[in-house]
């Protein structure tokens, strides 16, 4: 009967025009955050997490699975140049199997880990018996060494994360390395950015790390070997603007008369 009633209401939402069915959800969301403070941001982080995995959903059926911004930016191909070839690899939340994919072409024999069933089930048609839809913290994928453990966008997302840290180290071959892509609060652009800056995402980014502070719980792992890269992501205009939306709506009013010319 849910399942019914929640196709009824999509098809019936579907012939609302988009623009109106915005607004419709910006002035819900609004009333919601007007509401007592502990009520609104509980009802809206709910809805957060809701719509975080729609959008999961809408990445999966664009592209082929890849997620718009690492198509946009090649944000994966900054992370395989660094690769060496034959590398037993573990990517840790992979997603569709996009790096992989790309790993794949460097001869690299590569393992993921994925917990969103549909993302899980469209890599494991890429990986037939590589992928599978476990976190890290057990047993339920093979228990060997690896010469690379990748923690792509990931390490923000978790309560503890100097526990996943360990336990990566411990699925690390004695010359193995650990790869970490997350975002840096300590960089010029958040510290001017401020409150503004895109990562500052309660409840979907848990933790930041400076520069500083990911070395302190690396070394408190027993790394001593650190190597920092700094990945600027070049975003298209476009979708620069776009996003305003979100993280920014009155740099996107300013900014808007301007865009449209």
């Amino acid at each position: 009967m849910k399942d019914y009633v929640w196709r009824f209401a999509v098809f019936g939402a579907s012939i609302i025009p988009e623009k109106i069915r915005e607004l419709i959800c910006t002035t819900l969301f609004a009333a919601t955050a007007k509401e007592k403070p502990e009520k609104g941001s509980r009802s809206l982080l709910r809805v957060s997490n809701r719509l975080g995995w729609f959008i999961d959903q809408a990445a999966i059926n664009y592209d082929g699975g890849i997620h718009p911004k690492h198509r946009l930016t090649e944000y994966h191909f900054f992370f395989t140049e660094r690769l060496v070839h034959h590398e037993k690899v573990l990517d840790v939340g992979c997603f569709t199997g996009g790096f992989l994919e790309l790993l794949s072409t460097r001869h690299a024999s590569v393992y993921g880990l994925e917990l969103q069933t549909e993302a899980m089930e469209i890599a494991s048609q890429k990986f037939p018996g590589r992928i599978f839809q476990a976190d890290v913290y057990g047993n339920n994928f093979p228990q060997i060494e690896f010469d690379v453990i990748t923690l792509l966008g990931v390490i923000e997302h978790v309560i503890d994360p100097i526990k996943l840290i360990n336990r990566s180290t411990d699925l690390l071959s004695r010359d193995g390395f650990l790869l970490i892509q997350t975002p840096n609060s300590g960089s010029l652009f958040a510290r001017m950015m401020g409150r503004l800056w895109p990562p500052y995402a309660p409840i979907e980014h848990i933790h930041l790390f400076s520069r500083r502070s990911l070395e302190q719980i690396l070394k408190r792992s027993g790394y001593q070997d650190i190597d920092f890269i700094p990945h600027w992501k070049g975003l298209p205009i476009a979708y620069v603007f776009e996003m305003m939306q979100n993280y920014g709506p009155e740099f996107q009013r300013l900014l808007r008369p301007a865009y449209s010319r």
